[in-house]
């Protein structure tokens, strides 16, 4: 979306002189958006100049339209981060305010601290091209293993302060009744996406999501799920985690449905496209025997989180396609050229599709 930021500035000094308190009178303000922001929420990078000289960088995350996810709600972001905060040791970009008054940018926001470091890239892949190639093999590790560290530290947090997640709905609509599970409430979530998306009325997703109810693991205590765990929502310094990013999609899933995401996102990238892994990465698999081991505990019923990832994957590429002017091209064609998500599904499930595989699940060792 274009944005007029020079009729923005003037208001944004406003605001953090007013709201903020910053300590010196701002002399300028310039606006930058980062090359690795999502498509979810808006981001913008504020640098505020002072009479001084002096420099301070604000991250502004603007609330989102019903664009990518219904009903975005960007005041839970903030809940789960600044609650992050008080549950655990783990790095995020403290929340500085968040502002309700629509009238200043035309959206609600939230403004973080700004944290230095480098995002790995999505687009060129990392494993590819970028800073990250240039990086020795044992920096590598020391990151994927932080990473891992980090995640796990998040999963041990009391999944009772963040009960407020439970609640989470896909659409007004159909509003599902309300549940104590975590991991139900998290798939009433995307089959409730399904219908809102129009994805539903595609028969691979219909029989997924009957194979994930049917097969939903039992006595499953509710635990934090990052949601969009990947190497591309962390920042990185000095070969450690420097912040993780990122909340759109928290939920009380538990742990394996990150460690799910994380092998996807991971495959998708490497096996998929025929691409090396960087060395010292770990395989899915070995991500999943570090975090075992950081844990304490075993990772349980990954097939079916492995499912329950590539549904939600599908489901976000099945929208992704109807928002790239496929409106006059009729769902059914959204299979002629299947994504990662779609072709797990199709191999895991059993299922059928129009054209042969060129991505299917080939396991976690890889």
């Amino acid at each position: 979306m274009s944005r007029d930021f020079a009729r923005l500035k003037p208001a944004i000094k406003r605001w953090l002189e007013t709201t903020l308190l910053v300590s010196n009178p701002i002399e300028s303000i310039e606006i930058s958006i980062p090359t690795s922001a999502g498509v979810a929420n808006e981001t913008w990078i504020v640098l505020a100049r002072s009479q001084q000289g002096d420099e301070t960088r604000f991250v502004f995350r603007l609330q989102g339209d019903e664009h990518l996810y219904p009903n975005p709600d960007i005041s839970l972001q903030a809940r789960v981060t600044r609650e992050v905060v008080q549950s655990s040791q783990v790095p995020v970009p403290h929340i500085l305010a968040f502002e309700q008054d629509t009238t200043i940018l035309g959206m609600s926001f939230l403004v973080m601290e700004w944290i230095a470091g480098q995002v790995p890239p999505d687009i060129p892949n990392l494993h590819q091209s970028g800073w990250m190639t240039e990086l020795p093999a044992s920096s590598c590790e020391r990151i994927w293993r932080d990473c891992v560290e980090r995640m796990a530290q998040l999963h041990a947090m009391d999944a009772s302060n963040f009960r407020f997640l439970l609640n989470g709905e896909a659409s007004e609509e159909a509003r599902p009744e309300s549940t104590s599970s975590g991991l139900r409430s998290a798939l009433r979530y995307w089959d409730n996406y399904s219908a809102w998306s129009a994805a539903r009325q595609l028969a691979i997703f219909a029989q997924a999501s009957e194979w994930l109810s049917s097969n939903l693991p039992g006595n499953c205590p509710n635990a934090f799920s990052w949601g969009d765990a990947r190497l591309a929502n962390v920042i990185i310094r000095d070969d450690r985690c420097a912040a993780l990013l990122d909340w759109d999609l928290a939920s009380l899933a538990g742990p394996e449905a990150d460690l799910a995401w994380w092998a996807l996102a991971d495959n998708k990238r490497t096996v998929a496209q025929g691409v090396s892994r960087l060395t010292g990465i770990g395989s899915p698999a070995q991500t999943i025997s570090l975090w075992e081991s950081l844990s304490g505990r075993r990772a349980h019923n990954m097939e079916w989180y492995l499912v329950f990832a590539a549904y939600r994957q599908a489901l976000i590429s099945f929208r992704l396609f109807d928002l790239a002017g496929s409106a006059s091209a009729s769902p059914s064609e959204f299979l002629n050229s299947p994504g990662i998500g779609v072709q797990w599904l199709a191999s895991l499930l059993n299922l059928e599709l129009p054209v042969p595989l060129t991505m299917p699940f080939v396991g976690l060792e890889t």
